[in-house]
């Protein structure tokens, strides 16, 4: 009898910017040939509810706050050389107006490696951010350090919202539930 295991190694690390005092810990999810590079937190910065009252990323309370209030003890050397990223986002049935494309709700697999499946032909639109939280595609490039937050609603409703749990599978819960936070942003490399 044959057995395959997946193993992921640790990604690379890098310290960038301060929160609550301390400089940050981050891994590098991906590296671009511009010489930029996606990062995210090395683990949870912070336990929070998504929103008091929807999962629509746009309007959030907690994109305001890794946008605003998260960055603000970064130095301004740091703040530029955070690139702007445009992500692809899904929507949940509820808010199918205002998909650009896509032509049906996102359901999903449980597991890192198959919870993209059919992600990119559901309802979604584009936004841009500075700081967001890991995406659908992230999630098999990532080290898994506690349940956190997912760029990804529930796709029956719009009060629930995904998160990586710390067994690695994806859940949903509503968005008034509090769950880690890990900070996503792409960076320019120091030159």
């Amino acid at each position: 009898m044959t057995a395959a295991f997946y193993i992921h190694l640790p990604n690379r690390s890098v310290t960038f910017g301060m929160y609550d005092g301390k400089k940050i810990r981050w891994e590098v999810v991906e590296e671009y040939s511009d010489g930029t590079m996606l990062i995210t937190t090395k683990k949870n910065i912070a336990e929070m509810v998504f929103d008091n009252n929807s999962n629509n990323w746009e309007n959030s309370s907690i994109r305001k706050w890794l946008n605003r209030d998260f960055i603000q003890e970064f130095s301004e050397e740091d703040k530029d050389r955070i690139v702007p990223t445009t992500n692809e986002l899904i929507l949940s049935f509820e808010d199918r107006d205002m998909a650009v494309a896509g032509d049906h709700t996102h359901y999903w697999n449980f597991t890192r490696e198959q919870v993209g499946d059919l992600a990119e032909t559901a309802y979604h639109y584009y936004l841009e951010d500075e700081v967001f939280l890991p995406t659908l595609d992230m999630l098999s490039n990532m080290n898994v350090n506690g349940s956190c937050w997912v760029l990804c609603p529930y796709a029956a409703n719009n009060y629930m919202q995904r998160y990586m749990n710390s067994d690695g599978f994806i859940l949903h819960t509503d968005v008034s539930n509090e769950r880690g936070v890990r900070p996503v942003m792409r960076i320019k490399s120091k030159e």
